[in-house]
């Protein structure tokens, strides 16, 4: 659904009824007043672009604000009506679907979670997002269908944004070529969008997260992969096959490590939790002695990233080696990419940083050291966790900002 394309008789109208809505979204809650100022609109036609939205459900009056300076009546809070509309925000990891029905104000009103860690074939693989969504409108079926804007989902791997293909499922060989756009679209009569979900994630906190204020952001997500999304000047950096921001394979060390694309030395090659947790056995295989050993009760195959941090702030020497030489490898492609970009902010998430805090303070700092006192000064750094709402979210900001036309 296009907001431009159902409200309005003119084109000035309809940039003013939108610019006064996403002033109210971004804004939560203003007066009339307050808009006036901000847009440069004039009263009288906020004042009748406000009854109008009033009218169609889209803003409501909350209340008298305060703090306002103005003679006479003190002025209206206005705020964007949550349940005038809704969307379906999911996104796809290597292992599960995690899908939430989401309102206006980006609230989670339920969500699901699918687990598609065995699921290696085109077929199955689009019956379960398929049957994950079905799930979720069953249980919101109080909900007018109509009210429903559309579908966002965000996937690991190479995505044809224009065409909402799967040109390729990140660590899923056989899920290749996948139009998952058009398979939902001819059975559930929604529309649907479908991006990278490390852009989706970018643009999820460009819209309603940490990156709200900022123009340039640097999103890096590091879990089972390594993705990252580009916002540049407030839009989302593409480049010709939507490949900008392949952080992960970007090469830190020409003759280090295979990486599973097959070449050698990419970040993903050292940083990714299978990366992580391969180097560990490899040199406890070795000979090398620790204090992991005992914690996985002499079975090395059943150590994973989790362990090794635990041993790690235990003072273990060679797991506090691992997660070191893992930060300073990040580290270079993060300064990297930052003297490139010259973001305003970067936001580091994914598993590496939740399962151990220090390790955000060692990228973070790592990082600095290698950056100019220039890019310093103007570099902010954020850990998003992976268990907030905000990867869905940012799926469903493919929705919402289409309705908003930001």
């Amino acid at each position: 659904m296009n907001y431009k394309k159902t409200v309005g008789n003119s084109q000035i109208r309809e940039d003013h009824k939108v610019k006064i809505l996403n002033y109210i979204r971004i804004n939560n809650v203003v007066s009339r007043t307050k808009i006036c100022k901000d847009t440069n609109i004039s009263k009288p036609t906020v004042t009748r672009v406000i009854e109008q939205l009033l009218q169609e459900g889209l803003v409501f009056e909350s209340g008298i604000a305060e703090g306002e300076s103005e003679v006479g009546r003190k002025p209206v809070y206005l705020q964007i009506n949550p349940t005038a509309y809704y969307c379906i925000g999911i996104n796809i990891s290597k292992k599960n679907i995690r899908a939430s029905v989401i309102d206006l104000s980006m609230n989670i009103i339920t969500k699901k979670t699918t687990s598609i860690k065995n699921i290696n074939e085109v077929e199955e693989f689009n019956e379960t997002v398929l049957n994950c969504i079905k799930e979720l409108l069953e249980e919101v079926k109080n909900i007018d269908k109509t009210k429903i804007l559309g579908i966002g989902i965000g996937v690991p791997g190479n995505v044809d944004y224009n065409n909402g293909v799967i040109v390729a499922f990140a660590s899923k060989p056989n899920i290749v070529n996948v139009n998952l756009k058009s398979y939902i679209e001819e059975r559930l009569n929604l529309s649907v969008h479908i991006d990278n979900n490390a852009k989706t994630r970018a643009l999820g906190e460009y819209w309603y997260g940490y990156g709200i204020g900022y123009k340039n952001i640097i999103f890096v997500v590091c879990s089972e992969g390594i993705g990252s999304g580009i916002i540049s000047d407030g839009n989302i950096l593409r480049g010709k096959n939507n490949e900008t921001g392949e952080f992960g394979h970007m090469s830190i060390n020409v003759d280090g490590r295979r990486c599973s694309c097959g070449r050698y030395g990419c970040v993903e090659a050292y940083c990714s939790l299978d990366s992580i947790e391969t180097i560990t056995k490899s040199v406890l295989k070795q000979g090398r002695k620790s204090s992991i050993l005992e914690a996985a009760k002499g079975n090395i195959e059943d150590i994973d990233y989790k362990m090794i941090c635990q041993e790690a702030l235990k003072g273990d020497l060679l797991c506090k080696e691992r997660l070191e030489e893992t930060a300073f490898f990040l580290s270079t492609g993060l300064a990297n990419t930052i003297g490139i970009v010259n973001p305003e902010i970067v936001i580091l998430s994914g598993e590496l940083f939740d399962e151990n805090e220090h390790f955000f303070e060692l990228v973070k700092e790592y990082t600095k050291n290698r950056l100019s006192n220039t890019l310093i000064k103007d570099v902010v750094f954020i850990n998003r966790k992976v268990k907030d709402s905000l990867y869905e979210v940012g799926a469903a900001t493919l929705v919402y900002k289409r309705f908003f036309q930001d």
